[in-house]
């Protein structure tokens, strides 16, 4: 095991080959196309196991919320080296390189991850999970992906029937930091969920994710306003996936009416709202929502739309906690 760098970004595409690819035949996968901006991030330290040679697992520890939080993420393991116990492998070793060179450099009282599942047995995999010694459950995010090229995903977003009227507008980071303290309740465990990663409610990390400072990408807030009073708030911007670019709609509600309503403005505002302008327009989109919802008529009404769409995949996020002693600095 060794700590890996920009160097190793055609080791990282080789083993990144074939791990998502959801409609059977297109590259998914985000690991290839972060890892040269984690690489180059302070606050982010990647691992990779070689067996003779060869890079066959990897994952990466990033480091925030000013030092108190260690995230633990993409794990990869090469297709052709399944089932060899080398993720465990992995894992055991991280463990160990971590305590000597990580920890110690920072105060950190937690170590936060996500997994993905893939069918419907959510509450199955959360009590599993929270049987491991000092972990706790954060939130659950269900969210699916379709492709924008050559469908009509775009249109039918954008003319989406909305149950009342709606006042959206795109508001900046001190504004997104404001509402997310008046509105704790549409934040569970107080984070901000977005692209695999758990921020706490802090000024600093509102303005990060404005800004895509430490390894992260730009994301454009927007503010919701129903004609019945309720307020909601949804994040979004552009991030590589596999050869295109995907764009990513989270929203934070308690209303499931909500999300027609968001996706109608963001698609029909796709272009002003681009973020990553080094790519091109995006090919793919994601959309994540509280998994509290899902069940909504509204929500399964977008999951009929997309479900024959060549590369829809719908899973679940699921975010945890293990809590740490502060390291001695």
């Amino acid at each position: 095991l060794r700590i890996i760098g920009e160097e190793e970004v055609s080791a990282v595409q080789e083993l990144s080959r074939g791990v998502f690819m959801y409609d059977g035949k297109t590259e998914n996968d985000y690991f290839p196309q972060y890892f040269p901006r984690w690489a180059a991030s302070s606050n982010h330290y990647l691992y990779g196991l070689y067996v003779n040679g060869e890079l066959v697992a990897a994952k990466c520890d990033t480091v925030f919320d000013n030092g108190k939080t260690l995230f633990g993420q993409a794990l990869r393991v090469s297709k052709f080296h399944r089932n060899k116990g080398y993720a465990a492998e992995l894992h055991k070793r991280v463990e160990q390189l971590r305590n000597e060179i990580v920890i110690p450099r920072y105060p950190i009282i937690r170590t936060r991850y996500a997994i993905g599942v893939h069918d419907k047995n959510v509450q199955k995999r959360v009590d599993n999970e929270v049987q491991q010694p000092g972990t706790k459950f954060l939130s659950a995010r269900a969210g699916f992906t379709a492709l924008l090229r050559d469908t009509d995903v775009v249109r039918q977003f954008s003319q989406l029937p909305l149950s009342q009227s709606y006042q959206i507008q795109v508001i900046n980071h001190k504004q997104a930091w404001q509402f997310a303290l008046k509105f704790p309740e549409l934040f569970d465990a107080s984070c901000v969920y977005t692209d695999w990663d758990a921020y706490e409610l802090s000024y600093d990390n509102f303005l990060i994710m404005a800004t895509g400072g430490q390894g992260s990408y730009e994301r454009k807030f927007l503010h919701l306003r129903a004609a019945d009073g309720h307020e909601s708030f949804a994040l979004c911007g552009s991030t590589p996936r596999g050869s295109g670019t995907s764009f990513t709609i989270e929203i934070f509600s308690l209303h499931g009416e909500d999300f027609p309503a968001f996706l109608s403005y963001a698609f029909s505002n796709l272009h002003s709202l681009r973020t990553c302008y080094s790519r091109a327009e995006a090919d793919h989109m994601w959309l994540w929502v509280p998994e509290q919802l899902d069940k909504t008529d509204e929500f399964q009404s977008l999951l009929r739309l997309v479900s024959s769409n060549p590369s829809y995949y719908f899973f679940h996020a699921l975010y945890f906690e293990i809590e740490r002693k502060p390291s001695k600095l």
